[in-house]
């Protein structure tokens, strides 16, 4: 069955580790899927910006359930940019799971020591060519101002969360000019996600109780 093509569920699979059969890192993840939801949000032009912070621009339904939870909680709570992507990030990241499953996307096995999922990917051929654009992206192929919104933002979350399987090989990343490029293309359409996204990382980090992975 196809997997939902919203960015929270492409960031999903971006951060699924094929090698290891694993999600790269369980609280990066949740912190990258809602920050994808928030610029899904925005790029349907759902969400707006008024000074920092998201307003409802529309009250038509984005027919997701993922996405509506989301919209009903920024239209309940007055928070900036910056506090959305540090709250509700565990809820975003269930109902995404939940999501994923339903349309076959993934599988949910049962639970390992410590109480966390077993999740695999039944077709790890889209999910290997979804990372490979992300890779692509990152290394300037193609060049960022031809990039859509969308795919810039998986490359700056790719980044923000240093998912290490979608990163391009040292000897050809471009530098932070070319990231600063791609949050620029993002700031185009969903203003102003594309410089708040980047900051993310110290919150990751921070949420880790360092910089090991989970």
């Amino acid at each position: 069955m196809t997997s939902p093509q919203a960015l929270p569920y492409r960031a999903y699979l971006m951060a699924y580790d094929l090698d290891g059969n694993r999600l790269y890192d369980r609280t990066r993840t949740a912190f990258i899927v809602h920050a994808a939801a928030l610029t899904e949000l925005a790029v349907r032009g759902l969400l707006g910006d008024d000074n920092g912070f998201p307003r409802i621009v529309s009250t038509q339904s984005a027919q997701d359930a993922v996405l509506d939870a989301l919209l009903g909680e920024v239209a309940a709570h007055h928070r900036s940019w910056k506090s959305w992507l540090r709250h509700h990030y565990k809820q975003t990241l269930s109902r995404v799971e939940g999501e994923l499953e339903s349309a076959g996307a993934i599988t949910i096995t049962g639970r390992r020591l410590g109480g966390r999922q077993l999740v695999a990917v039944p077709d790890t051929t889209a999910v290997k060519a979804l990372q490979g654009e992300v890779t692509a992206v990152l290394a300037g192929e193609p060049p960022a101002v031809a990039v859509n919104a969308r795919d810039a933002a998986l490359a700056l979350l790719a980044v923000t969360a240093a998912v290490r399987h979608v990163l391009p090989p040292r000897q050809s990343r471009r530098g932070n000019g070319h990231v600063g490029e791609l949050a620029a293309q993002l700031d185009m359409v969903a203003s102003p996600l594309g410089q708040v996204i980047p900051g993310l990382r110290m919150t990751m980090i921070a949420a880790q109780g360092g910089m090991g992975g989970s």
